[in-house]
């Protein structure tokens, strides 16, 4: 089997094809300061998502400047609304108000969020999305989160209602779905949950969680990041990703759920960067200029 997979990565250039993955990229932060944001402009494409992390025991009002500095430097943001931190209707209701008003936002991740016990009536992130609150400010699509990995307190198969659910509330509801995995390190792991979903019929965009190159002998990253994009490559010209992870953890090989999967199936599902804005931007620089080092011929 390791010869089947030398072979099968060595039709695709790894550089050329994390590029191709990594080009509707997204990222995540977390209180960015202005200079960050600013700096961050110079080097993103304008139109990029952002997600902005739900911080508890935080005020509402920083995710709100921040989703507006983000709004304004010519970025998408995108606020985590954690469901369990709002005391009341009328709280979620005021900052979706704010933000759509400050911040123009029309997409959020909703999730119930890291509480314990919730400081109100919400207890899921189902309760929010069939609720109508999002319709009524504007919101015309919702990112779901997943777990490839798995959830330490959930079961696989109370994870796997609570996707479809989801699902089904918001396009009943009229919003647009996108899905969000938490960042993991097992790219095989991601890989297979992909083609459960696509085989449970499961169309809907995926953006897979990496975390950020720390540096260029970071080689972990870049393996995880390269098997994702080279294996995506591969499934959107028809070919078939090898199963080196038959049996781990439990869950079944999917090969033949991948080979399944059509280009349009495969060319939805990107990258999203878990890592503060500062690192982002120096990684991006990094890559544009290794990108342009690349492109300039040899004298």
């Amino acid at each position: 089997m390791a010869c089947v997979m030398t072979t099968v990565e060595d039709r695709a250039d790894p550089i050329e094809a994390i590029a191709d993955f990594t080009a509707g990229f997204s990222l995540e932060t977390t209180r960015p300061s202005a200079d960050d944001v600013a700096a961050l402009a110079g080097i993103v494409p304008a139109g990029a998502s952002v997600y902005v992390t739900a911080v508890p025991r935080r005020p509402a009002r920083e995710t709100i400047e921040t989703a507006a500095r983000l709004r304004t430097a010519g970025f998408e943001p995108v606020p985590h609304l954690a469901v369990r931190g709002f005391a009341s209707a009328l709280e979620l209701d005021d900052f979706l108000a704010r933000a759509s008003g400050q911040a123009g936002v029309t997409r959020v991740l909703v999730i119930a969020g890291d509480h314990d016990e919730p400081a109100g009536d919400f207890r899921s992130a189902i309760e929010v999305i069939d609720g109508g609150a999002l319709q009524r400010h504007g919101i015309t699509g919702i990112a779901i989160a997943a777990y490839p990995d798995g959830h330490p307190r959930i079961s696989q198969q109370d994870l796997d209602r609570s996707l479809a659910d989801k699902i089904q509330s918001a396009e009943a509801t009229g919003l647009a779905v996108h899905i969000v995995t938490q960042f993991g390190f097992d790219a095989q792991a991601i890989l297979q949950w992909i083609g459960r979903l696509r085989e449970f019929g499961v169309e809907h965009p995926v953006g897979a969680g990496a975390r950020r190159q720390t540096s260029r002998r970071d080689r972990a990253a870049f393996l995880f990041l390269r098997r994702l994009a080279v294996h995506g490559a591969l499934g959107r010209g028809g070919g078939a990703a090898p199963d080196r992870a038959r049996g781990r953890r439990g869950i079944p090989g999917r090969t033949a759920a991948r080979r399944r999967l059509t280009r349009r199936r495969l060319n939805e599902c990107r990258a999203q960067e878990y890592s503060s804005v500062q690192s982002a931007h120096v990684r991006a620089a990094r890559q544009t200029r290794r990108r342009r080092d690349q492109a300039t011929p040899s004298r």
